[in-house]
């Protein structure tokens, strides 16, 4: 996998107002797919400075608005919280 590859990104923010445009409720999460592309690292990064993190799919549910999120934005490729260690994959979460 190419990290360096850029690509638009979701990210989690937890008890944060959804006022943003392309943001769904989940709960207390507020999940947002992002209009630019970003390399993974610098994705990361800004979903961090913005309180979030990329989203880590815990449930069916989440996995089902993902992929709501990418269709409405015709969106085929996104970094979420998932990465390739040597060769197993591992979220970014420590699941």
């Amino acid at each position: 996998m190419n990290l360096n590859n850029k690509k638009s990104f979701i990210f989690v923010l937890a008890g944060f107002p959804c006022q943003k445009v392309i943001m769904r409720p989940e709960g207390d999460l507020c999940y947002w797919l992002t209009p630019g592309r970003s390399a993974y690292q610098e994705a990361k990064e800004v979903c961090q400075q913005d309180g979030g993190d990329l989203v880590v799919i815990q449930s069916e549910n989440e996995t089902l608005i993902v992929q709501e999120l990418l269709k409405q934005e015709s969106v085929t490729q996104a970094w979420i919280g998932l990465r390739e260690i040597f060769t197993s994959w591992k979220w970014i979460s420590g699941q």
